[in-house]
């Protein structure tokens, strides 16, 4: 079972799914408690997901893009959970935009209730 951690407190550590849009931090541990999730984060480490490596979150939806150092990765949201980040306190600018990014999430979700299939063939 994979599990490659940083020494460094807790403080303002966070899963990388739970970063909005923007906002920047390092890589202090990448989980693999399972086997299925130690596979993942084997994989995560041969992609350059160390501890150490800074990461920018560019999406959050409907999958996860980020920048680790200079590669653009796209991971499920499953698979972000199991990288824990230190927040860059200098990116909080990120947070307007996580809020930003919930709203626009929550009316699509709205939307897509609404326009249902049995609604589309009705109006079809």
């Amino acid at each position: 079972m994979s599990s490659v951690q940083l020494a460094f407190s807790s403080e303002g550590v966070r899963t990388l799914s739970s970063l909005g849009v923007g906002e920047r931090g390092v890589v202090v541990d990448v989980c693999g408690r399972t086997r299925e999730s130690a596979g993942r984060a084997d994989r995560l480490l041969a992609l350059g997901v160390t501890p150490g490596a800074s990461v920018t979150m560019l999406q959050t939806f409907p999958g996860v893009v980020f920048l680790c150092d200079q590669t653009e990765l796209v991971v499920e949201r499953a698979v972000a959970r199991t990288v824990l980040v230190r927040i860059d306190k200098a990116s909080g600018a990120g947070r307007s935009i996580e809020r930003a990014n919930r709203s626009k999430a929550a009316v699509e979700e709205t939307v897509r209730a609404q326009v249902s299939p049995e609604h589309m063939e009705n109006h079809s």
